[in-house]
């Protein structure tokens, strides 16, 4: 592992601590994550699920990963540092001064956080496999000292192959858990976009979307103020859909009209992204236009078959009509021509001798 030399504490928990260092080789300066195990393997665990992601993900809006070391009591990881802290910091400063955040704040978190999401989700990023994160929240969410996003601490991240759909694990933050996996149910990426939201309206709301952040089931309260965008607002709302389905993917979200527009009349602190970003539109505008034409395709179709519909049901019912024409004759002639008959018959009828029983067995008759 890189040497480096330890300069002050940046913050405390349970298992471990975390601190400013910088390298010894290169003078740069990193965050130094140390977590002792103390007999838990779980928290062993923890530390090579974090290990094993962050090596995987290289992305700007991803806390890059440097080096770590791993022995049986404890583990050590090495991680850029992010000197303007999280985003709990930004919310809580906001709620101190009593003022809201900036509409222009909120969407250039919400799209650097949405890049760095979709970089996890996204298969061809890692090979086909798929990331969820199932921790995100505003302690989470790093800035560095450019006031870049940086999503971190993947401790409880999950990585799904391409055979794998879903996962149903129990972990997370009470106030920021959705709805499927609250309940015990298999969930996917998507419960990440509920995170997400949540982690959204908080910064529109200065409050988590639950009534009681700690009473995990309770439901949830969307009430806005009119003066939120509405685009935003609505974006929020279908990320907090009650059902999974419902809510987009990062991909969708980074195609919203909305968040587009942000992207269009915005710079970006990486223009790359922006670059990509707009290959990702044309890309998708293509396929808006050739699903336009299929659909137009579709129709002329379905015209056509409808005019042979309507020309069967014409010629059917003039079918119809010469039957009951030809039935309509028929029954006529039955009516006129029978009694006809009859009255022609009748003398004839009435002349003819009737033949005698006994006639029919006389010995002349019996060959």
């Amino acid at each position: 592992m890189a040497p480096y030399e330890v300069l002050r504490e940046l913050g405390e928990g349970g298992f471990g601590q975390v601190v400013l260092a910088r390298l010894k080789a290169t003078k740069e300066l990193v965050a130094v994550k140390k977590i002792a195990f103390k007999g838990h393997r779980s928290v062993l665990e923890l530390s090579r699920i974090e290990i094993r992601v962050l090596r995987r993900l290289n992305h700007v809006h991803i806390v890059r990963f440097i080096d770590h070391e791993l022995s049986p009591e404890n583990a050590i990881i090495i991680m850029e540092y992010c000197a303007k802290g999280d985003l709990r910091g930004l919310i809580e400063d906001a709620i101190s001064s009593r003022r809201t955040i900036a509409k222009e704040v909120i969407f250039d978190v919400a799209v650097q956080l949405c890049m760095g999401l979709h970089h996890c989700h996204h298969p061809s990023s890692m090979a086909g496999d798929v990331i969820l994160h199932r921790d995100l929240k505003p302690e989470n969410i790093l800035f560095d000292a450019q006031g870049t996003l940086k999503l971190a601490d993947f401790g409880l991240g999950k990585v799904l192959t391409p055979e794998q759909h879903h996962t149903r694990s129990f972990v997370g933050t009470p106030g920021y858990l959705s709805p499927e996996l609250l309940h015990g149910r298999p969930y996917d990426v998507k419960t990440d976009i509920y995170s997400f939201g949540c982690v959204l309206f908080e910064l529109i709301m200065l409050r988590c979307p639950r009534a009681n952040a700690k009473g995990i089931s309770r439901g949830i309260d969307l009430l806005m103020p009119s003066d939120v965008d509405d685009g935003l607002r609505m974006v929020c709302c279908r990320m907090l859909s009650m059902d999974p389905l419902s809510r987009p993917t990062t991909s969708d979200l980074l195609a919203e009209s909305v968040i587009a527009g942000w992207l269009r009349n915005n710079t970006l602190s990486h223009p790359q992204e922006g670059d990509a970003l707009w290959e990702r539109e044309k890309e998708l505008e293509s396929k808006a236009n050739a699903l336009t034409k299929r659909a137009q395709r579709l129709d002329q179709e379905a015209a056509r078959l409808k005019g042979i519909e309507i020309e069967l049901k014409s010629r059917e019912k003039r079918l119809q009509g010469r039957e009951a024409t030809v039935d309509a004759q028929y029954r006529k002639f039955v009516r006129e021509f029978v009694p006809d008959c009859m009255r022609l018959l009748r003398p004839r009828l009435a002349t003819r001798k009737p033949t005698s029983p006994k006639s029919l067995t006389s010995p002349k008759n019996v060959k």
